[in-house]
């Protein structure tokens, strides 16, 4: 009687430990996903916080001696010389 109490008590013991572990890795991913949300949250903020701004400037190039100005357009096209379009 004394043996089959003592498995039956080691064992209730087993099952009371599997509970407090499974309570502490539920908390453990529980606090993971907040951390994981909060982490995901402050990047979108920090990138919405953000302004962009963009600016445009006149640049003028001038060559002596007959030397080669070359022109980069806005949508990334290389022109030797004066621009399409852009007389001086």
């Amino acid at each position: 009687m004394t043996e089959e109490k003592e498995k039956r008590s080691d064992a209730w013991f087993m099952i009371q430990e599997l509970g407090k572990q499974n309570k502490r890795i539920f908390i453990a991913l529980i606090t993971v996903v907040i951390l994981w949300f909060a982490t995901i949250g402050g990047f979108v903020w920090y990138l919405s916080s953000s302004e962009i701004v963009a600016e445009v400037y006149d640049v003028t190039q001038d060559t002596t001696d007959g030397g080669n100005a070359n022109y980069i357009g806005s949508n990334g096209d290389i022109v030797n010389g004066t621009p399409t379009g852009i007389s001086d």
